[in-house]
């Protein structure tokens, strides 16, 4: 028996398979368009936190050069000292949890800095958290590893007896050899918050006092407030890196298409005792995979927009771009078909 083919289906086949096969590449100019929509926002947001670092040292300042007008009156009834050293504010009154930790002596003027600075409290919730809702946390390190920050932390579980607070990047890296220039600066190569938040990046800015570095102001922001804000399901298929290649921000279910390990939540087993970076597997510019390397590094080195990688017999299109000021970079995937 004979079948007789419609011409017209054969040609609806040879259709088909041709458009099968082909993948027209992304409109590069459509994607910078979006990307730098998105851009903007994260710069603006940035900007605002910066300035609201800098509002902060104002602030902490002035509390300083006018600390004989402040009267604590019957709030020093509420700051405790152990036997161990420790010197905090055991209830949650709705403002910080202050943790002086004993490595140095709890003396009467280092009581006093704990008073005169309290009103730092009014200023970490109505001019930052209500500010800005991407902000997790904001705090005050003092020099005499006096930590005053906002939300309340169970100070006591987060912390040990003794422990050095300004041996923590989130001081030392605003001291004068770290930052001469005195300003705010980003630590946006993400890590692992001492006071329990997860990974986190930060703005911090120090505060001098007649030429004396008093402490370091902080606002800290975690990974996952910027993804619920910048990443949506339609939006999964970008990522954030910092300058050095380090990738702030993904998708947990697609950082293995660029051979990362999922960032996993950080347990806090015991307290952080130093200062842990997410790891070198998580920098695209130093991959173990010479493809990956060498597309981010057409990107972010070599200044280019858009480049092609195939990785594991998967063709992805790449656009990149940079965001001003903060010279991170965001990065479009598209996977072909």
């Amino acid at each position: 028996m004979r079948f007789r083919t419609c011409p017209g289906f054969i040609l609806l086949i040879i259709l088909f398979s041709l458009s099968s096969c082909h993948f027209s590449k992304p409109d590069v100019d459509k994607e910078l368009a979006g990307l730098q929509k998105t851009g903007d926002i994260i710069q603006n947001d940035f900007q605002n936190i910066i300035k609201e670092t800098k509002n902060l040292v104002y602030f902490t300042e002035s509390l300083y050069r006018f600390h004989y007008n402040y009267y604590p009156g019957k709030d020093t009834l509420k700051y405790e000292l152990k036997p161990n050293g420790i010197f905090y504010n055991p209830t949650d009154d709705g403002g910080s949890a202050v943790f002086v930790s004993g490595h140095y002596p709890v003396t009467k003027n280092l009581k006093d800095i704990v008073y005169f600075t309290a009103p730092l409290d009014s200023f970490f919730i109505k001019d930052i958290k209500k500010n800005n809702p991407l902000i997790t946390q904001a705090h005050f390190n003092e020099r005499h590893s006096y930590l005053r920050i906002y939300p309340y932390i169970d100070v006591l579980n987060q912390f040990d007896p003794k422990q050095n607070i300004i041996a923590y990047n989130l001081y030392f890296l605003a001291d004068n050899e770290h930052n001469p220039s005195k300003k705010a600066v980003m630590i946006d190569h993400p890590y692992v918050d001492p006071a329990g938040r997860g990974w986190i990046i930060s703005s911090i800015a120090p505060v001098y006092n007649k030429h004396i570095l008093e402490g370091v102001v902080g606002i800290d922001i975690t990974i996952e407030s910027m993804k619920k804000k910048y990443m949506s399901a339609t939006s999964s298929d970008i990522m954030l890196l910092d300058s050095s290649g380090v990738v702030i921000m993904i998708d947990e279910q697609k950082a293995g298409i660029f051979e990362m390990p999922h960032i996993k939540s950080h347990k806090y087993l015991e307290s952080i005792k130093s200062n842990e970076y997410i790891g070198d597997e998580y920098n695209l510019l130093s991959s173990k995979n010479k493809t990956i390397r060498d597309a981010f590094t057409e990107l972010m080195r070599d200044k280019k927009t858009s480049t092609e990688v195939t990785i594991e017999d998967n063709k992805y299109f790449l656009i990149s771009y940079m965001i001003p000021g903060l010279n991170w970079y965001i990065v479009k995937f598209i996977k072909e078909n």
